[in-house]
């Protein structure tokens, strides 16, 4: 999974005038790709941002349930297993560890 920022922000409100990262993926030596307001705010009808157009140009608040539609499976997912890990893990013997 790409690493990411600010993925599941409040859709209610932020202070005025602040710029939102909605996505970010490090590409190395220090770059990275974002989708941020000049994507979510865009007029232009080209995309060129992480986000592949799905964004662009939609507004902030709809960028950000944008975005919280795609991480919020992958999270819960995540938590899942997690937590599947960790029950597997209580049920072993004390001192034991799965081989």
């Amino acid at each position: 999974m790409e690493p990411f920022t600010n993925a599941m922000p409040n859709v209610a409100g932020k202070p005025a005038g602040d710029m939102v990262l909605l996505r970010q993926k490090i590409i190395g030596q220090g770059k990275a790709r974002v989708c941020n307001q000049s994507c979510y705010e865009a007029k232009s009808p080209v995309c060129h941002c992480i986000c592949g157009g799905k964004n662009h140009g939609q507004g902030e608040r709809q960028a950000r349930i944008n975005v919280r539609e795609i991480f919020l499976p992958l999270i819960e997912a995540q938590e899942a297993k997690v937590m599947e890990a960790v029950r597997h893990q209580e049920q072993l013997p004390f001192g034991d560890s799965a081989a």
